[in-house]
């Protein structure tokens, strides 16, 4: 009889009124947490176990100059720079339908370049694939602007019981171009 008084709401006290606290309280700290995220003065993302863009707050979608709309699914990678990113190269060239590239030692080598979109897309789907955390670079052109700002992005992968649940990551702008080469696809 006192376990049947425990279930029954009371106005407070019982398991029952407590375990609807308890849900509104849950329901009260998502519902912060998400305007949180969207507020945010951080370019943020937000991405499903499959590694589509699920949401994405106000600052990420003025440094891509589009709506959200337009950044969700893999939507995010029309907006990347279709030029290569090469560090450390000196010179490309393309002889017999191969591209070459000259590296900091005078010496040329035939390499297969992608551009920043294949690249990106590959990196983003292997850390889905492998659920590890990532950090990585590439260049976006702002639609409003039609600015190429470099970005460096970084996230992590939420597990539960060891299946991918999400992955939340941030996007930040770099603040030189300097450290970056590009060359146009030859």
């Amino acid at each position: 009889q006192e376990v049947s008084k425990e279930l029954k709401p009371n106005g407070g006290g019982s398991i029952k009124d407590q375990i609807k606290q308890i849900a509104i309280d849950v329901k009260t700290i998502c519902v912060e947490r998400d305007a949180t995220f969207l507020l945010s003065k951080e370019p943020m993302f937000k991405n499903d176990e499959h590694g589509y863009c699920i949401l994405a707050n106000n600052a990420l979608c003025q440094l891509y100059g589009v709506s959200q709309e337009q950044l969700l699914g893999l939507g995010w990678l029309k907006y990347c720079n279709r030029y290569f990113i090469l560090c450390k190269i000196c010179k490309i060239k393309s002889y017999f339908g191969r591209t070459w590239y000259q590296t900091t030692t005078g010496r040329w080598r035939i390499k297969r370049i992608w551009s920043e979109k294949e690249r990106i897309k590959e990196e983003w789907l292997n850390v889905i694939e492998t659920g590890t955390e990532i950090a990585s670079y590439y260049t976006i052109i702002n639609q409003v602007t039609d600015e190429e700002v470099p970005v460096k992005y970084r996230a992590i992968i939420n597990k539960h019981n060891g299946k991918i649940i999400s992955a939340i990551g941030n996007v930040e702008k770099i603040a030189t171009k300097k450290t970056m080469h590009k060359w146009k696809t030859v």
